[in-house]
């Protein structure tokens, strides 16, 4: 099941088994993924993109710093971040 921080506001949504969001958010769902993984997913927007894929994290949001990997798209390029 998709969640959202307590403390935050989210404009996300899940529509025919897909996610949408209309604004700015954060969502997320443990996955109880294996050592070894690959991910695949399709993206689409309009305007410019901005947005930010976590993964291998553990979801600690009391603002402390935790070791996690990041592909981020916007306006400016493309990042992946270990």
């Amino acid at each position: 099941e998709w969640s959202s921080p307590k403390d935050q506001a989210t404009e996300w949504a899940v529509e025919n088994n897909m996610l949408f969001c209309d604004g700015s958010g954060t969502i997320y769902r443990d996955m109880k993924l294996p050592d070894n993984y690959s991910i695949r997913f399709k993206l689409k927007w309009a305007n410019l993109p901005n947005f930010k894929f976590t993964f291998g994290d553990p979801m600690d949001f009391k603002g402390t710093s935790v070791n996690r990997y990041y592909f981020q798209f916007n306006r400016a390029g493309m990042q992946i971040i270990a």
